[in-house]
């Protein structure tokens, strides 16, 4: 689908018959990823839509000029700002921001690429208010790139302060806690807030925000909403990628909704029409059915007669001087599917590090299948031992993969370890099956984790704790049968709805086969409705859940987690 330019308006970015390529690791041939026509005007945002690993964040590093020495880029035409920066462009990275200098002819910040892996866009040893203070800078720069470094924290940061404070609900406390941790110290929500506190202080012409809001609670969510449309407002230009569909009609009440799915644009239509009627190519109807459907799933409760997979009991951590959660206490049954929703910075990731014993907590214990007890106190053999049987998924994948291997490298050296002495390749058939039932392609085994969409890493991440456990058996008689769980730290995070289904078709049917114990620590609640036998709120009390017609039982905990129908 292309666009017909109108040589008598002048859009933020025109863009003509673009085409991404990229290097194959396997056949070192270039080939084609995402190809597509783009115009933003000024006060517009272009939504970006579609299945994960259709191309979407590829087209958008493209625009930003981020993409890797092993891709080619062609356009026939590539204006931003009317200027034409096709054959002399320079993309500059400024300590994780990004933005267009173009030969100095362009302004700086024209655009700003916002990624969905936040925390690996900050600088891992500089605090919040010095992002701040850059962000500042970034906006006032006159001119040379080195005015920005000579002014680092000489900017006032009140502005930045009362902005972050905005997205942490004018919760002035913690703010200022914030302002003095460093990435590495905050949660992925907390960080994906700091950069867009960047974004709104720097005012691009252009706004790339690649799931923007992907790792926020509903609350936090509709806060950068609000920010979003005033930038919109102003003038701003943004192109949006999300797998969010709800959240369109909040964001802009006009503007272009654009559908790609496997590379190709397949529809382009104004955004109101995209959730509500008005003629639609046949992708589009199927995505949006999928979007709202309510994916099947198993009612498979606890298994009687087995001790707890999982007692905690009076847990309570504090960091940097400020309490995290206190007295916490709850119990999961084996082979149930239990499930933490809570708030963005409100602990889970904290909470799923201290079960596997990666952090300590200030009181409580923690007791897994009536063996292991408090894992960080544990010697190194027996977390060993407990890890080959309780694996936790990190919400972060970029803390999974090493980025200077393929991916099946992670994969096959879970495979032939000393516990699981599989040939090479024994292991990489394990790998590929295991991809494939995730829906992944096995020729991503042979790619780096940076050829990989964020949708694609995190279910190739969930893949390999999985595979870890499947090929575990139990040789040890004090061990309880069935001793096996798995912990998902936000595992809907980068996935659209129809990779939400087949996750929970996967993991279910992986659950019957293994009697595994699944735990899902999320702040989606829609994912947690459909999946988990049992939620609890974090940290607070149990909530209620919905039924299949949508009213709230707050009986359903309860009675589900004994296999029973409310």
């Amino acid at each position: 689908m292309s666009i017909a330019f109108d040589d008598s308006t002048e859009p933020t970015l025109a863009v003509k018959s673009l085409a991404v390529s990229m290097l194959d690791p396997i056949d070192a041939r270039f080939h084609r990823v995402v190809a597509a026509d783009l115009a933003i005007m000024p006060g517009e945002l272009l939504s970006i839509v579609g299945a994960s690993g259709g191309g979407k964040s590829t087209l958008a590093l493209a625009v930003a000029g981020l993409l890797p020495d092993s891709s080619r880029i062609k356009a026939d035409v590539f204006r931003i700002q009317g200027q034409d920066v096709l054959q002399h462009r320079t993309f500059a990275p400024l300590q994780g921001i990004q933005w267009n200098d173009s030969i100095g002819r362009l302004a700086p910040a024209t655009i700003l690429y916002v990624s969905q892996h936040a925390r690996s866009s900050l600088v891992p040893n500089r605090s919040v208010r010095w992002h701040l203070d850059l962000a500042s800078q970034v906006r006032k720069r006159s001119g040379k790139k080195q005015a920005v470094s000579a002014a680092i924290g000489k900017a006032n940061v009140s502005d930045g302060r009362e902005l972050l404070g905005e997205f942490f609900l004018n919760d002035g406390r913690r703010v200022d806690s914030i302002l003095r941790k460093s990435p590495h110290q905050l949660s992925t929500g907390e960080c994906q807030r700091v950069l867009f506190a960047m974004a709104c202080l720097i005012e691009p012409a252009l706004l790339i925000a690649d799931e923007p809001f992907a790792s926020l609670d509903s609350e936090t969510a509709s806060v950068l909403v609000l920010r979003f449309r005033q930038y919109l407002r102003q003038g701003g230009s943004a192109m949006l990628i999300t797998h969010q569909l709800g959240l369109l009609e909040s964001l802009a009440e006009s503007g272009t909704c654009m559908v790609i799915d496997q590379g190709e644009v397949v529809d382009r239509l104004p955004s109101p029409v995209l959730l509500r009627g008005g003629p639609k190519t046949k992708q589009t109807t199927q995505l949006i059915r999928v979007a709202i459907r309510q994916f099947p799933v198993s009612t498979m409760g606890g298994i009687d007669g087995k001790p707890p997979a999982l007692t905690v009991s009076g847990l309570s951590k504090n960091q940097a001087g400020k309490q995290i959660f206190a007295n916490q206490s709850f119990r999961v049954e084996q082979g149930s599917r239990f499930g933490i929703q809570g708030p963005s910075g409100g602990g889970k990731t904290t909470l799923a590090r201290i079960l596997v014993g990666l952090t300590t907590a200030d009181t409580g214990d923690v007791d897994w299948f009536a063996h292991w007890s408090n894992p960080p106190e544990m010697s190194s053999n027996q977390r060993r031992e407990l890890w080959r049987r309780v694996q936790l998924s990190y919400q972060d994948t970029d803390l999974v993969f090493d980025p200077s291997e393929p991916v099946g490298a992670s994969m096959e050296r879970v495979l032939r370890s000393d516990q699981h002495p599989f040939t090479k390749a024994n292991a990489r058939q394990f790998a590929a099956d295991a991809f494939q039932k995730f829906g992944l392609s096995p020729r991503l085994l042979s790619a780096p984790p940076s050829r990989l969409s964020g949708g694609e890493k995190k279910r190739a991440a969930i893949a390999r704790a999985l595979l870890l456990l499947q090929q575990f058996e139990d040789g040890n008689d004090q061990i309880p049968t069935n001793s096996k769980a798995l912990i998902l730290d936000e595992p809907t995070v980068g996935l659209d709805v129809f990779h939400q289904g087949r996750l929970a078709e996967t993991l279910i049917a992986a659950q019957q086969s293994m009697n595994l114990t699944i735990i899902v620590l999320s702040h989606d609640r829609f994912f947690l409705d459909r999946f988990c036998t049992e939620i609890i709120s974090w940290p607070q009390q149990s909530i209620p859940s919905l039924d299949e017609s949508g009213s709230q039982q707050s009986g359903r905990s309860t009675a589900m987690a004994h296999g029973e129908e409310s």
